[in-house]
């Protein structure tokens, strides 16, 4: 769904009620995942970093498609969000992924329907629609008070 209309909050909310019950949750925004990936001295310390990503029961993948490399994602991306989807999808674990991209929007980003061929067989998509709700927000009277206070570097009690 478009900015603003929950994505990112529906999905921490579910990802805290499954660990209350008991399940293994892990949240990563992707471009910050890919960034960990490209950094590491070595493949092998990419692996060993990410490792949690692979193993847990859920993962929460946050805003998927936002990664940029001129217009599409780079191959590199690409091939990570491929290959860590794969290696949950193969050992039967779950992955949660939020994204303003609809799924062909997400096939084109990529430059290829492999990814988003294998989330949509795999996947319930849940579209969300509205308005931005930080915007509805700063339009109240407190919110304005609180971008006030911000600007003058109180902090609000």
């Amino acid at each position: 769904g478009p900015k603003g209309t929950g994505k990112t909050r529906l999905a921490v909310t579910l990802g805290n009620e499954l660990y209350r019950k008991g399940w293994g949750v892990r949240f990563a925004e992707v471009q910050m995942l890919i960034l960990r990936f490209q950094h590491s001295a070595s493949s092998e310390r990419a692996l060993a970093a990410l490792e949690p990503m692979f193993e847990t029961q859920i993962l929460i993948l946050d805003d998927i498609g936002s990664e940029r490399h001129s217009d599409q994602a780079s191959d590199y991306s690409r091939r990570a969000m491929q290959m860590l989807y794969d290696a949950r999808l193969n050992a039967g674990l779950r992955t949660i992924f939020t994204s303003n991209l609809s799924l062909v929007e997400l096939g084109e980003h990529y430059g290829d329907q492999r990814i988003t061929s294998r989330i949509a067989g795999a996947a319930y998509v849940v579209p969300l629609a509205g308005e931005d709700w930080r915007n509805k927000e700063r339009k109240t009277p407190r919110a304005r008070k609180r971008e006030g206070d911000v600007q003058m570097g109180r902090e609000d009690s």
